[in-house]
């Protein structure tokens, strides 16, 4: 996933800034030309996943469905990309926790081939991310809709 910071929004900014104390509401390209993870916000979890067969395997209508839920939880590890005051700077960070919780459904097409529907929750504790001068704070939860082939041996 990708994350792009709309400077030319307000926010709220609190810390020090060349020595005096900042507590106000600003635009954030007062000071942030620009802020983004575009390399991506990545994850890596460890999953449960829980998955039933509501009919026969292969054998009825039923039996070609696999439904299963799960969650997940680790680290974040975003890429981040930030332009302040002139001073351009870029790199992985490790984060956490990252966690996600899923729901999808398996159907099989074939004995090997099947088609999968997912829909994936996913939220980030990403409070002090490195900039030039500093931090910042984003908490992205996420929907995800997933779709795709899957191949069982």
């Amino acid at each position: 996933m990708k994350l792009y910071a709309e400077t030319d929004s307000t926010v709220h900014v609190t810390g020090r800034r060349n020595g005096a104390a900042v507590n106000d509401n600003e635009r954030i390209d007062n000071t942030i030309e620009s802020f983004s993870l575009s390399h991506g916000l990545n994850y890596a979890l460890g999953d449960i996943v829980y998955r039933w067969q509501p009919g026969h395997r292969g054998q009825d209508f039923l039996g070609h469905l696999e439904p299963y839920v799960g969650v997940g939880l680790g680290a974040a590890i975003p890429h981040v990309e930030s332009n302040v005051n002139g001073e351009f700077h870029e790199e992985y960070q490790l984060h956490g926790p990252g966690v996600e919780a899923l729901a999808g459904m398996n159907i099989a097409l074939t004995h090997h081939i099947g088609l999968m529907f997912e829909y994936k929750f996913t939220y980030a504790n990403l409070d002090s991310l490195d900039i030039p001068g500093g931090s910042i704070e984003v908490t992205p939860l996420t929907h995800h809709l997933v779709t795709g082939l899957t191949f069982s041996f």
